[in-house]
């Protein structure tokens, strides 16, 4: 692993000697020494004796997942989010702090965030993550100078949706007054948008579901893939998503029934939650069937998504969970997209690797692009494998070669024999 030289504290710093009196990775639980031997303190303990925060979840992120700069990835797989406040333990007086900074989350939202931090009477500028380290999975230092630590210590307090990865801390010489400053730590990854084809062929899909509609923003990725290869035509996705609701909560909802009834959608892909089929068949057969007529009775095409994703589950009982679906699709002339049973041959095929996130429950890195090739070949009747660009997370997260190559191969296999999940869409 090629380590860069250290990066430099200050403009005006000597940069000959190490002058950090702390350095804290966040969301650690063991101290981390990086590659010129610099060591970072633990701050998974929220009362630990390096730092004292109020608020602020930890996340974990997935081990496959590339981040930017590669020698970093240790601290920023394990983020600390929601941070409200924090107090460091140092000695009275005028201190610069660095800030570590990106955006790892799965959802295309998160790309938005901003927030402030402040000390004493000063807040910084907004903090755009994304924006100032160039892209989805990469970092960028901020460079807080004047600050003040008193008597108890140097107190940051930050606004709602804060996320840090490590607090860098050096004495301040200079008698200045707080400012902000910051620099990126790898080359931008923003994706290209494809070129505008305003007499395409306009078509749209409304998502309604629940995580495994927005983790890894699967309608925006789809989107762009067609947009990517089929000039002619331009799918136009829309989502409503209510997290961790079943079929029953979404067929009772009164913003799902508006929506479907009024949005002017071509297409509704329906799903339950992973294990409703198993938990709750009964449920599972009489919300499903109501929401297909609902579909119909508006004008669009009904398709369902057999949507799995905890770890708990075997692939068989994924295989039950898609059979589940394909028996409400052929008793009502409903196309599936087989993605639990396409899970469940991944898992097989390739026991060691990674299909879902840290938490065990959501997608990961792999099944994310994997679904996203599923819905594309499902969709166009294209070979997914065929794509002239591996992305996933509407394009801003690239997949390397060597591991979407395979997973397009088998989105083409599992779409194989069945038929058109929307007729005459890429015609």
């Amino acid at each position: 692993m090629t380590v860069p030289p250290p990066l430099p504290t200050h403009p005006d710093a000597d940069d000959r000697q190490d002058t950090a009196v702390l350095r804290l990775a966040c969301g650690l639980e063991t101290a981390w020494h990086d590659g010129h031997g610099r060591r970072w303190e633990a701050g998974a303990d929220p009362s630990g004796h390096c730092w004292i925060r109020t608020g602020g979840a930890l996340a974990a992120r997935d081990p496959d997942l590339p981040l930017h700069p590669a020698w970093l990835a240790p601290v920023l797989r394990r983020e600390c989010h929601g941070l409200e406040s924090c107090l460091l333990p140092l000695p009275p007086g005028r201190y610069r702090v660095r800030l570590l900074v990106a955006e790892t989350h799965q959802a295309l939202a998160v790309l938005e965030r901003r927030f402030t931090v402040g000390n004493g009477a000063w807040t910084s500028p907004p903090i755009t993550p994304a924006q100032l380290a160039g892209g989805f999975a990469r970092a960028a230092w901020i460079d807080l100078s004047g600050l003040v630590a008193e008597a108890d210590g140097l107190r940051l307090r930050f606004s709602a949706g804060a996320a840090l990865y490590a607090i860098e801390v050096h004495r301040d010489a200079a008698d200045r007054e707080p400012a902000m400053a910051h620099h990126a730590l790898a080359s931008p990854g923003m994706p290209v948008e494809p070129p505008a084809a305003p007499q395409a062929q306009r078509r749209r899909l409304l998502f309604v579901g629940h995580s495994g509609v927005f983790y890894w923003a699967i309608p925006q990725t789809l989107a762009r893939m067609v947009a990517m290869h089929h000039d002619h035509l331009r799918l136009e996705t829309d989502q409503l998503c209510f997290g961790g609701k079943d079929i029953a909560h979404l067929a009772a909802h009164p913003a799902v029934a508006t929506r479907i009834a009024t949005g002017g959608c071509d297409a509704v892909a329906l799903t339950d939650s992973s294990a409703g089929p198993l938990e709750r068949p009964e449920s599972f057969a009489a919300h499903l069937p109501d929401l297909i007529g609902r579909v119909r009775a508006a004008g669009a095409v009904p398709l369902l998504y057999a949507y799995s994703a905890p770890a708990r589950h075997t692939p068989d009982d994924r295989l039950r969970i898609q059979e589940a679906y394909d028996r409400i699709g052929a008793e009502h002339g409903a196309a599936v997209v087989p993605w639990a049973a396409t899970l469940a041959l991944a898992e097989r095929r390739w026991p060691d690797r990674c299909w879902q996130d840290p938490d065990r429950h959501h997608l990961g890195y792999r099944a994310g692009y994997l679904n996203a090739c599923l819905w594309y070949r499902a969709l166009t009747g294209a070979s997914a494998a065929a794509q002239r660009e591996r992305q996933v997370l509407a394009g801003w997260c690239p997949v390397d070669e060597a591991v979407g190559a395979p997973l397009a191969a088998l989105a083409d296999e599992m779409m194989a024999g069945r038929l058109a999940l929307w007729p005459g869409l890429a015609s």
